[in-house]
């Protein structure tokens, strides 16, 4: 082997445990936001609101490290354009399509529907590059979703809500706009920009579109609605949501859409495990098999050093 093959595969190898440490950071991120916006919640503050003051709080930040670091988005034509569909594939489409489904559908099958993210990323990448998904890829994934149908079980076995079928395929339209974010961002991320300009540029898109959302289902953002104790929750999101879409861009740089994609099966995860640390809910054996079962996961489809590809295959 040549040296100089040595030092690539070893870079690979460093970028790939980066990338595969982001990930899981980027997971437990995401867990945590379940058990805060449940605080924020049984607070009586407007989701709608909370929905908006974090977002725009996350480019009010976004844009005091812009200013730090003298490298602002970047506003050509085209990445207007990369904004504009981040923000209506990421955040438009799936907030209103949960919010239509949310009353007909039982949580843990929601949650279900949800995590066939990575399916689809996997799905629509292979058919875009030609390739056939690999069956180290094809295990990882089946290991994935079934933590999490193991996982929400007790959910799935309650009614779905009437007409359940019409509001079934109206939910699958979440996890396909994520799959199509996810791959669209790679493909077409800005010439030239790095990770915190591409993060900042999507969010002041993202706030446009929450706010217009928020104002338009009667939101309040007044004072007099967040005096309540509960309202530390709005900083804490804030912060954690400007590293979460920065994480999110930096893991697509390092690895591509559909080892970002695999984030979901660590959000179950980590959601239950944060709920267990705040409120106190059980921890029980099928959960701790579900762990076992995403860290199986996450070893097939991220097993091969420089793949992109999401074959994993060794």
């Amino acid at each position: 082997m040549q040296f100089s093959d040595r030092i690539t595969r070893a870079e690979h190898r460093r970028s790939r445990i980066k990338a595969v440490t982001l990930l899981i950071v980027l997971g437990a991120l995401w867990g945590l936001h379940f058990s805060l916006i449940k605080i924020a919640a049984s607070s009586g503050m407007d989701i709608n609101g909370v929905a908006a003051l974090n977002i725009g709080g996350a480019l009010i930040g976004f844009t005091l490290i812009a200013a730090l670091r003298r490298k602002p988005p970047r506003l050509s034509r085209s990445s207007l354009t990369f904004y504009a569909a981040c923000a209506v594939l990421g955040y438009t489409v799936p907030v209103l399509t949960e919010l239509a489904t949310a009353r007909h559908l039982t949580a843990g099958l929601l949650t279900v529907i949800v995590s066939t993210t990575p399916f689809w990323t996997t799905a629509f990448s292979s058919l875009l590059h030609r390739r056939a998904i690999g069956m180290r890829t094809a295990a990882g994934l089946a290991f994935g979703f079934g933590a999490v149908v193991l996982l929400v079980l007790p959910d799935l076995t309650g009614p779905a809500g009437t007409g359940s079928a019409g509001w079934l395929l109206l939910a699958c339209a979440v996890p396909v706009s994520y799959a199509v974010y996810h791959i669209y961002a790679e493909r077409f991320w800005p010439e030239g920009a790095d990770s915190w300009q591409v993060a900042h540029g999507e969010t002041g898109a993202a706030a446009l579109v929450l706010l217009a959302i928020m104002f338009l289902g009667g939101g309040t953002i007044s004072p007099a609605a967040w005096m309540v104790p509960e309202a530390w929750t709005i900083p804490v999101m804030v912060l954690f949501s400007i590293l979460e879409i920065y994480l999110y861009f930096e893991i697509l740089r390092l690895a591509g859409p559909v080892f970002v994609a695999q984030a979901n099966y660590v959000t179950v995860v980590a959601g239950v495990l944060w709920a267990a640390a705040i409120f106190g809910d059980p921890l029980t054996a099928g959960m701790l098999t579900c762990i076992g079962l995403v860290v199986l996961a996450l070893f097939l489809t991220t097993g091969r050093d420089g793949d992109r590809s999401g074959e994993g295959e060794p």
